[in-house]
């Protein structure tokens, strides 16, 4: 199977960053995030990604959780809409787990 592209997310820069490097690396980010997201919904290409994620166990911990709740949330949203109680649920899930991760990594969630 084709990967679609190498992927390398670093989790340990956040609370190095300077405002270059910060727009640069956000902006990456986003968009491998964005790729991660499309495979997970089923969108576009259906080929793995390569790549690694870089960080601390917390770290990584913290981005899996952030990512899965970005999931959990969008679908709840597609299933049910905006004004439903799964949805205001997995919403108040999703808003922990991006705290987690900015917390445990210095780095803003890129999807708010």
């Amino acid at each position: 199977m084709d990967v679609i592209e190498e992927i390398h997310i670093d989790l340990t820069k956040g609370k190095d960053l300077n405002e270059f490097y910060d727009f640069y690396n956000l902006a990456t980010m986003g968009a491998q995030l964005k790729t991660i997201m499309g495979i997970m919904f089923g969108s576009g290409s259906q080929n793995p990604f390569g790549g690694k994620i870089t960080g601390s166990p917390q770290q990584i911990k913290s981005f899996a959780r952030a990512l899965a709740a970005e999931k959990m949330y969008m679908d709840a949203f597609n299933k049910h809409g905006l004004n439903n109680s799964s949805t205001y649920s997995s919403r108040g899930l999703l808003d922990r787990a991006i705290s987690s991760f900015e917390r445990d990594t210095g780095i803003p969630w890129p999807f708010k």
